[in-house]
């Protein structure tokens, strides 16, 4: 697989969400910015532009990660999240994953998912053992 163009929705030790544009050059590359060793792919269309979504299948069972949900065109809640997304283009017709189209920008990664905090109040889930 060569270089494809993709945006990082992170969240940081401190609580803060951040977007950042990166390279994905290899299988390798979903898992370190994923911080993850399993993740789930979601389809999502993010002003009018079909993408693709890798999320961190763990995020939910991480402290202080936060819920997130993925918004639709209307800013309807459509898939809830934990942790870390990538957001890349959809596959090709021989199922490579392509490059994110140039007229996504990270301001729209972030503007397309919502926080569980502005929903419920509830900054961020907390794994509780016994």
């Amino acid at each position: 697989m060569g270089a494809i163009r993709a945006i990082v929705q992170k969240i940081n030790e401190d609580g803060s969400i951040e977007a950042y544009e990166t390279s994905i050059n290899e299988l390798s590359d979903y898992y370190l910015h994923l911080d993850c060793n399993l993740f789930d792919l979601v389809y999502w269309t993010i002003n009018g532009v079909e993408v693709s979504a890798y999320c961190d299948d763990e995020g939910m069972l991480k402290s202080g990660n936060y819920g997130r949900y993925l918004l639709n065109e209307r800013g309807v809640r459509l898939i809830p999240i934990f942790g870390n997304i990538i957001v890349v283009g959809m596959a090709d017709e021989e199922g490579e994953t392509l490059s994110l189209d140039s007229r996504i920008e990270c301001k729209d990664v972030m503007k397309a998912t919502e926080t569980y905090a502005h929903i419920y109040g509830v900054c961020h889930a907390t794994l509780i053992t016994k």
